[in-house]
């Protein structure tokens, strides 16, 4: 998802300024991973480093807010977020800290997150390879998740806009998403870092557009009647509000690099909590007018509801105009990290071709997906509980028992939100499966 955006970029950004040559795509490739080993990484201001985490945590979770806070009312909801806000910003603490320390240790460059949990577990159980390809598994998995929400996400915007404007047009969701893939397939084809960094660019336009959109029009459209009505909802729902508001939380990947790169390291704490509160505040405004302004009828993502008229075409078609042209480069994550794998187990297949085969197979899967299953509010829980927990919630403190010597209090502290962690993961999803289980039923 768009947390891991920040990284790539940053890495084709440093393949450029050291004047690599590029005679072709898997030099380019090849580049793109060594951003971690560059010798003078250009360093980034506080301000910097603060709208760099603010734009990673501000993504498609953000627009499913409002749907969180129907299913618990806005009581419980607010009190939660701001319960896993804070979690999560003791987490990155403790991934900053153990980076930090192993790399004084060890004497190593910059780590990124799957090498923080490979050298801290080999603190405790030696030089193993498992830590790291469990990281890289969640990471790849947690990508293809986000893919397949983000395909639902745009066809279900347009399908939308079509319905509202078009009503003897209608036709199920299933139809929009087969289209989409036409389009889709071609802007993946985009195999170039700097191509792709263009058409990134070019869709953050698009959001401002769209986020500005939405709230004029919550704003606008606020009931003037009593909240009494919705201020508790459903208890057993709290399970999957704390997936989705994971979910919205997801910037654990930048973290390490952005610390990384800062001129100031010894300011990123500060960047941290004040970039994560700050997402939080958003959060709890889109949430509660999101809520307040379509009460039970508030769907799995706010843009579905907006009905006819030019502000919510334009917040839709700006939403889904971000994030078609941000799917290319997410996609991108995964797949460097499966080519060397790949590579090989195929050794007497060129490069492209290996790579245009698996581009070409996980679009697929991410289309089945979506079609079987075209709920974005259930592959919303599902990547939130398992993979966005798992490295949110459990390897962090993990790391951090195994790194450090801690005092009492804060061994408590750590294993509380360890235990948070793995209760959030195990029940959101049990609740997940239960849910996507009723879906294709």
């Amino acid at each position: 998802r768009i947390q891991i955006l920040f990284e790539v970029l940053t890495k084709m950004s440093t393949h450029l300024q050291t004047g690599l040559p590029s005679t072709s795509h898997t030099d380019v490739f090849a580049a793109s991973l060594s951003f971690n080993r560059s010798p003078n990484p250009k360093k980034i201001v506080n301000i910097e480093c603060f709208i760099h985490f603010l734009k990673g945590n501000i993504g498609s979770g953000l627009l499913g807010i409002p749907y969180a806070m129907k299913l618990v009312g806005i009581a419980i909801g607010p009190p939660i977020l701001f319960t896993v806000a804070s979690l999560c910003l003791l987490s990155s603490y403790f991934l900053v800290k153990c980076g930090t320390h192993l790399r004084k240790k060890y004497n190593l460059p910059p780590l990124g997150y799957s090498e923080v949990v490979e050298y801290s577990f080999k603190e405790r159980f030696g030089d193993k390879r498992w830590p790291r390809i469990s990281v890289d598994t969640l990471l790849v998995l947690s990508q293809y998740g986000a893919c397949t929400v983000y395909v639902i996400f745009i066809s279900q915007n347009i399908k939308t806009v079509v319905d509202n404007h078009f009503p003897r047009y209608i036709v199920s969701i299933k139809v929009y998403i087969v289209i989409l893939l036409v389009f889709l397939f071609l802007i993946t084809s985009i195999w170039s870092l700097k191509r792709l960094a263009i058409v990134s660019m070019i869709g953050n336009l698009f959001v401002i557009t769209g986020l500005t959109s939405i709230l004029v029009y919550l704003f606008s459209h606020i009931p003037h009647k009593s909240v009494e009505g919705i201020l508790v909802q459903d208890y057993t729902q709290i399970p999957n509000f704390i997936s989705i508001a994971v979910y919205a939380f997801e910037a654990i990947g930048l973290v390490l690099p952005l610390e990384n790169q800062m001129k100031t390291p010894e300011s990123f704490p500060y960047i941290l909590a004040g970039g994560i509160y700050t997402t939080l505040a958003i959060q709890i405004v889109f949430g509660l007018f999101g809520y307040i302004c379509f009460t039970d009828a508030t769907l799995s993502m706010i843009t579905f509801n907006l009905p006819e008229g030019t502000l919510s075409v334009v917040a839709q078609l700006a939403i889904s105009a971000t994030i078609f042209l941000t799917y290319p480069l997410v996609f991108y994550v995964p797949i460097s990290i499966l080519m060397p794998i790949f590579r090989k187990r195929f050794k007497s297949l060129h490069s492209y071709d290996i790579e245009f085969f698996m581009r070409l197979f996980f679009l697929l899967v991410t289309f089945s997906l979506a079609i079987s299953i075209p709920k974005i509010e259930v592959f919303i829980q599902l990547v939130g509980a398992s993979g966005g927990t798992i490295l949110a919630l459990i390897y962090p403190p993990i790391c951090y028992l195994i790194v450090f010597d801690l005092s009492l209090p804060k061994k408590i502290l750590t294993v509380g939100i360890l235990i948070f962690g793995v209760v959030s993961c195990g029940v959101g999803t049990t609740y997940a499966v239960i849910s996507m289980v009723d879906a294709l039923s």
